[in-house]
Formats: C-alpha cells, structure tokens, sequence
C-alpha cells in the first residue's frame, strides 16, 4: 500500500513510475497543469484569424501536448485526452459561441495558473 502511495506521489515527477493503464491526463485540470507558457506561445499562430472552432483547437492542442509528452501518443491516452480538450473548449467558450479566440484561452491559462497558486485545485 505505502508503494502505491509513493508511486502516485511521484508519477507526476516522474513519468515511468505511472501505472501502465494510469492516465497521464485525467482531468480538464490537469490538462491547465501541462500548459506552460511555451505551449501557449507555440499555439499563438492557431488563432491568427480570430477565433477558432473545436476541432481545430482540440487538434492544435493535442500536437503541442504530444510534443510536450510523447507518452499522449498512446491510444488510450490520446482518446481520453481528446475529450477532455473537448470539455475544456466548452469551459472556456463561455457565451457558446462555437469558437475560441486566443484571448478567450490565454485568460482561461491566466485564471488558471492564478488559481493554481492561490491552492485553489477546481480551476476546471
């Protein structure tokens, strides 16, 4: 038991100490957790022309989250992965507009990672 403990404690540091069937992603939050500014930075040129819809931010999302963490590639991973973008676009597309626009997703990072500071773990 106190080994399951450790494992999970330390799986977030260290990626081969997960269980083989745990997701890396579980949650809407955790995907807030993997974003760093670099992907935010690297997703910049999505949004040129405004806002974007599901399938082109869902898409644009998971290559820089692969990049970032190539075990996403697995296919579990990357289903699960794929709805939680999903549930996040919902979150952050606030007025349903069917598109996001990246002031829209850099206030949602910002609000975030306030949140994140602040120990407030519901920010999704």
């Amino acid at each position: 038991e106190m080994a399951n403990v450790a494992r999970s404690l330390l799986s977030s540091f260290v990626p081969s100490l997960r269980a083989e069937d745990e997701l890396l992603i579980a949650t809407v939050h955790d995907i807030s957790t993997a974003i760093t500014p670099k992907t935010v930075a690297s997703l910049h040129a999505t949004f040129v022309n405004g806002g974007i819809a599901m399938d082109d931010f869902v898409m644009a999302m998971v290559k820089a989250l692969v990049a970032s963490s190539p075990v996403l590639r697995q296919e579990r991973q990357l289903v699960h992965l794929v709805g939680l973008l999903q549930d996040l676009f919902q979150q952050i597309d606030v007025y349903a507009t069917g598109t996001v626009s990246y002031k829209d997703f850099t206030s949602y990072c910002v609000e975030a990672a306030r949140q994140k500071t602040s120990g407030n773990r519901s920010c999704a």
